[in-house]
Order: C-alpha cells, then sequence, then structure tokens
C-alpha cells in the first residue's frame, strides 16, 4: 500500500487497523513540526525530543479512541502534542524547587530598594499624567496614524519620572 499521498485521516485509520508502517509516514511529517512547536514553548533541544517522543508514544496508546468517522486526524494529532507540552510544564513547575541558599545569597536589599522607588516614581508620573495621555499608553505603541500621541504620552511620563528623580536627589 502506498501512504506517501495519503491524508492524515487515511494514516491514523491504517494505524488503528495495525498497519504499524504508516508510523514511518506520519513521524517524518509530524516530527519536526511538533518538535519546533516544543522549541517555540522554551524547551530544551533534549525536551523538545522527548516531547515529540511521548507524544508518538501516546499517539500509539491511544489509537484505539481514535474516531475516524470525526475525521479529524490533524487536529486529534495536535491536541495529543499540545497536552504534551502542558503535561511537561506543569512537571517543570512542580519539580523546580528554589535553592533556599542562592536566594539568600542572591538577594540584594539595596537592589530592591532602588526597584521600589523606580516603581514609585512611575506610579507617582502615571497618576500626574492626563486621562487622555494614560488611556493612549494603555492603547500602545501599534501601527500606523494616531501614533504620534502615544510617542507624546511615553514622552511626557519620561520627563514627569525624571523631575521626580531630580527632585528626590536634591
Amino acid at each position: 500500500m502506498m501512504f506517501k499521498d495519503i491524508s492524515v485521516h487515511d494514516l491514523l485509520w491504517q494505524l488503528k487497523q495495525g498497519h504499524e508502517e504508516v508510523l514511518d509516514i506520519l513521524y517524518p511529517r509530524y516530527g519536526r513540526v511538533f518538535y519546533t512547536y516544543a522549541r517555540r514553548h522554551h524547551f530544551t533541544h533534549e525536551d523538545a525530543e522527548d516531547i515529540v517522543q511521548t507524544t508518538f508514544w501516546h499517539l500509539l496508546d491511544r489509537i484505539g479512541s481514535y474516531d475516524e468517522t470525526q475525521k479529524s486526524g490533524e487536529k486529534w494529532l495536535w491536541s495529543i502534542c499540545r497536552n504534551q507540552v502542558i503535561d511537561y510544564l506543569r512537571r517543570q513547575k512542580t519539580s523546580v524547587l528554589p535553592d533556599e541558599e542562592l536566594l539568600v545569597k542572591e538577594f540584594d536589599p539595596d537592589a530592591q530598594l532602588v526597584g521600589q522607588e523606580r516603581l514609585r516614581v512611575l506610579a507617582n508620573g502615571w497618576v500626574a499624567l492626563a486621562e487622555y495621555e494614560r488611556a493612549e499608553l494603555r492603547r500602545g505603541p501599534g501601527r500606523g496614524p494616531g501614533r504620534k500621541a502615544w510617542h507624546a504620552a511615553v514622552a511626557r511620563l519620561r520627563d514627569l519620572c525624571q523631575f521626580e528623580e531630580e527632585y528626590n536627589a536634591t
């Protein structure tokens, strides 16, 4: 049987029927895109490869539940891959506990005070802006005409914050 020009749905149906040779078509078609998808979620090369392998393992494990009447083969494959990425992210989040000694060594009270002061200055500058300037900043830089107002609001906020910093320095 020639599998090169067959749809994903048909390949999955063939796999469900026990034709494991379709993995030789599915893996080259989707292995690289699943890998790229995992890398876009900031996984290392090794973790992305693990996600691809786990995705195909789950594909084989769950092929019996593939509903060929829906003809949604690609969506079904992508849902398996997305779920693997989500599961991997959850495992990373719960398995990485901060080293208490490292936190204590890296804590710099002076840097924290400077950061808090900058936030206070920024908050005061924000309050000093007119409402239309705040609305413009909330809207963001965007594209096209009318962005001059955004740049003007940024410059005004910058001026307000610099004035406040200079005032506090004296």
